[in-house]
């Protein structure tokens, strides 16, 4: 009888920590559903993953960069497995299979953050920790975040403190303390910042395997030190110069904005952050300064402190805090010379780790204290109310529809008449940046079924999400979904010379501001769904912008509008509209600044009637 309330008791800790995870993985998921909407492949994530492909697993984690990136390596390889085993290698699912892993670790360090903290922090404390690691405010950048994997390195630092702790405050077992410190080992080798975590693990251990005549924090510290020194071994002295990308000047003006406003108290302030100043800055710090000093009182018992395990798990976590602090701060402090007057957050993903410690370290330090519920309601209540904004859905405040469809250009790869022996070239946000993989081949059996795939559409197929999809595409090639393709033809153009020609016309800029609107010729007007289909041969690399018009509003606006690119030679475009969009008046802007000749076929040049 107790064996069987022993077996019920376990598969119910299980289905509530598959629910927790389940919901966990959508509230995130929904936080930014453009990498699936609009599949694409964000900078590292793309250009590292071409380097798996060509250079293998290890000599990626370790060769890419002055310290190691091993975790990234590890997501980029479990993608290219997952996708070998359930799709043949289909690289058109790359983006999902990215979205899925990233926001599996984000509801992991979630669980993980409850499992640590659950007997240490109040119900409301928790509670408030938890609302805040899912609506931490991310500025403008969630895009670069949410359903990405590059930024995931600088959460690594969050998982390894939390899980380091809960073996901190209880005794826990052989297996689970084994998959903690190999997560510590992951840390350390993916962002260095780790190492110094497991420095200040190590040394509480080594406290308390003497306090208690331990063997468990013994051996706890003896892992720490292998760490430690295995990752020492693998990064290369010029680490500790290295900026992580932030190698620009100082800006002095700028200093407190940057290191006390946004790196440290922008989860307190995001509410009010661009209406923030140096002095009111200051002000906050000083008063929180003294609110964490009073709570820092409450360890000491006449006089004397009380060292307990949690005032051990507290110090190793504000320990943690000041070091990952300070390689931000220290380190990248050229990032300063991107803030200005309190305008900006950018760049965001570098905060968003230092934020969620600070909120753990700020919770564990004022909880059992009168000012625990104040600061839950100072951090809680702006975000709850700001979810409208924080569930960006798929329309993120940062697009990336300049750039092209990954699953387009990926399909453009697979129709290629002849394989150009360049392997797989794919543009990719930010502008300018290409995954390039050299050995990258498939099998004619392989590119034919993966064609088939192609035909059907350049987008995922995905029940309750259609109606979220952006409502203009532009595409490379024909797709089963786009229907019947009726000729387009000019109805207006601006600042911009055209000539007629057998087959459609040229166009020559010749002022500021060159747009042509197009419209579907004569009695061909669409009222729903409509795809059109012309080439655009330029001279020169270039972009073009198409606005387009929702239904029922007058007149274009920059959010309703789709960056594209052009290259040199011929462009076949498929431009697809979905039924919340009026196909009739499509307008097309040009590059300006330049006096360039753009070839336009399969348009007609007499206006609609």
């Amino acid at each position: 009888m107790a064996t069987a309330k022993i077996q019920n008791s376990a598969y119910k800790k299980a289905l509530l920590l598959v629910g927790s995870l389940l919901v966990l993985f959508l509230l995130f998921s929904l936080r930014n559903l453009d990498p699936i909407l609009y599949p694409t492949v964000y900078a590292e994530d793309a250009v590292w993953t071409g380097k798996v492909i060509d250079h293998g697993f290890w000599n990626t984690a370790f060769h890419t960069r002055v310290f190691p990136i091993l975790g990234f390596a590890v997501f980029y390889k479990i993608a290219l497995v997952l996708l070998d085993f359930f799709c043949n290698g289909n690289l058109f699912y790359l983006p999902l299979i990215y979205f899925i892993l990233s926001n599996i670790f984000f509801s992991l360090c979630v669980l993980a953050g409850y499992f640590a903290l659950r007997n240490l922090l109040s119900r409301s404390s928790l509670v408030c920790l938890l609302l805040a690691m899912v609506l931490m405010p991310v500025g403008l950048d969630g895009n670069e975040i949410y359903g990405r994997l590059l930024n995931l390195g600088f959460i690594f630092p969050v998982l390894q403190v939390l899980l380091l702790s809960a073996l901190l405050l209880n005794k826990q077992s052989i297996p689970l303390a084994i998959v903690v410190m190999v997560t510590a080992l992951l840390s350390c080798l993916t962002l260095p910042v780790g190492v110094g975590v497991q420095v200040i693990f190590g040394i509480v251990c080594v406290y308390n395997g003497f306090k208690n005549k331990s063997r468990y924090f013994y051996s706890l510290a003896a892992f720490s030190v292998a760490i430690v020194l295995a990752s020492m071994i693998a990064i290369s002295g010029n680490a500790i110069h290295d900026s992580g990308g932030a190698d620009f000047p100082v800006k002095a003006s700028a200093l407190i904005e940057f290191a006390l406003a946004r790196v440290l108290l922008y989860p307190v302030l995001f509410s009010i952050y661009h209406h923030l100043n140096d002095i009111v800055v200051i002000a906050v710090v000083i008063c929180l300064l003294g609110v964490m000093f009073y709570a820092a009182k409450g360890f000491f018992n006449n006089g004397k402190i009380i060292i307990d395990k949690r005032l051990l798990a507290i110090l190793f976590v504000w320990a943690s805090f000041g070091i990952y602090y300070l390689s931000i701060v220290v380190m990248r402090r050229g990032l300063s010379s991107l803030f200005f007057d309190y305008t900006v957050t950018f760049p965001d993903r570098y905060f968003l780790g230092l934020n969620i410690l600070f909120v753990v370290a700020l919770l564990m330090l004022l909880d059992k204290t009168v000012f625990a519920k104040i600061i839950c309601v100072i951090l809680v209540a702006p975000m709850l109310l700001s979810v409208g904004k924080t569930f960006e859905l798929g329309k993120p405040a940062t697009k990336f529809s300049s750039s092209p469809l990954w699953t387009a250009e990926y399909c453009n790869y697979l129709f290629a008449e002849k394989d150009s022996g360049d392997g797989l070239l794919v543009s990719i946000p930010p502008e300018n940046w290409v995954f390039h993989s050299e050995s990258y081949s498939l099998t004619m059996e392989q590119r034919q079924t993966f064609q088939q795939r192609c035909k059907l559409s350049n987008l995922y197929s995905m029940p309750l999400l259609g109606k979220l999809v952006p409502p203009v595409l532009v595409q490379r090639n024909a797709t089963a979904d786009m229907g019947q393709l009726p000729v387009l033809g000019v109805v207006s153009v601006h600042n911009v010379a055209i000539t007629a020609l057998e087959n459609g016309f040229s166009a020559r800029v010749s002022g500021d501001d060159p747009y042509i609107v197009f419209g579907t010729h004569k009695t061909q007007s669409m009222q729903a769904h409509a795809a059109f289909h012309f080439s655009v041969a330029s001279p020169v690399p270039t972009q073009f912008q198409a606005y387009y018009l929702m239904k029922n509003e007058p007149d274009y606006a920059e959010q309703n509008s789709i960056h594209f690119p052009v290259l040199k030679g011929e462009n076949p475009l498929y431009l697809n509209a979905n039924d919340t969009v009026s196909p009739d008046l499509i307008r097309i802007d040009l590059p300006d600044g330049r006096r360039d000749e753009f070839i336009f076929t399969g348009v007609k040049t007499s206006l609609v009637e």
